[in-house]
């Protein structure tokens, strides 16, 4: 499996470059810095980001890497289910496939079904089907993807905010040892679950600093260079993620007599647009 550097090393296609010009390195440090200050994801899902950029998450490939031959047994996905033995009970079991990045994020079969949730909630969100590679899941690589958002779009930093938040809660639950979190179905919920809650923290966050910069005197502001603050939220205002209501007007003013800001309705669930996953089926019984 080729590394994660290895790819984003690779020159971007002309056509692919912003303007055509350009080392690769330029176009990458510009699509990187403008995504990384747009991406509304909060700072563990950019840290494990980060990591995964520069193929330092530690998978089991990786690790056995660094050990002799004799003690590399037991390093497979533990996440796949052991293969079958075959020849009898005194049969050595198979190994289980190397867990490579390549092997976790999209071949693993706890995993996949979530990797094509992604792809089916981006495609009921108006977007292209991404195609399931690992430049494009994994290494969000740019150009690897003709038909993807443009970079300074909110599109594109919806799509790397629901990719990189898929892949995070996917290696947090290879992570755990809950056994009941290492399935396809598991990932989808909370991944679903901390995107509201992170839509909603962004949402409270924007409108809070503006009733707060109301009340500030404008020279105060102008002392502290406060800038104005920039919701990242609305990069989730879509007909099918999140959306904003007017309040009733038979709601009670508040005693400062500024308008109470817009409701946030989420419309994202396990549910909508995309269901999630089926639970797998439950282990067999011990005889």
């Amino acid at each position: 499996m080729r590394r994660a550097t290895e790819l984003l090393a690779q020159p971007t296609p002309p056509a692919a470059a912003a303007g055509g010009a350009g080392p690769a390195h330029v176009v990458h440090r510009k699509y990187w810095v403008g995504l990384w200050r747009r991406l509304p994801v909060p700072n563990p899902v950019k840290a494990f980001a980060w990591k995964l950029a520069h193929g330092a998450l530690p998978c089991n490939a990786m690790v056995a890497g660094r050990l002799q031959r004799a003690h590399r047994d037991g390093l497979g996905c533990q996440c796949c289910p052991p293969p079958p033995v075959a020849g009898g009970p005194s049969a050595r079991a198979a190994p289980r496939p190397p867990e490579t990045l390549t092997h976790l994020f999209l071949e693993c079969p706890a995993f996949a079904g979530a990797v094509q949730w992604l792809s089916d909630l981006w495609v009921a969100l108006g977007g292209a089907a991404p195609p399931l590679t690992l430049e494009v899941i994994v290494a969000g690589e740019p150009g690897a993807w003709p038909a993807a958002p443009a970079e300074d779009s909110d599109e594109a930093a919806r799509w790397h905010a629901l990719r990189l938040t898929l892949l995070y809660h996917i290696w947090a639950a290879r992570c755990s040892r809950d056994s009941r979190q290492q399935s396809a179905r598991a990932v989808v919920t909370t991944t679903v679950a901390a995107l509201c809650s992170d839509i909603r923290l962004q949402y409270n966050r924007a409108f809070c600093a503006q009733l707060l910069q109301r009340h500030l005197p404008n020279r105060q502001l102008a002392m502290r260079r406060l800038a104005p603050a920039q919701p990242t939220f609305v990069v989730w205002l879509h007909p099918k993620v999140a959306r904003l209501r007017e309040r009733s007007p038979m709601q009670p003013r508040p005693p400062s007599g500024v308008d109470p800001p817009p409701e946030l309705e989420l419309l994202l669930d396990i549910h909508r647009p995309v269901p999630a996953p089926a639970a797998p089926p439950p282990p067999p019984a011990a005889a």
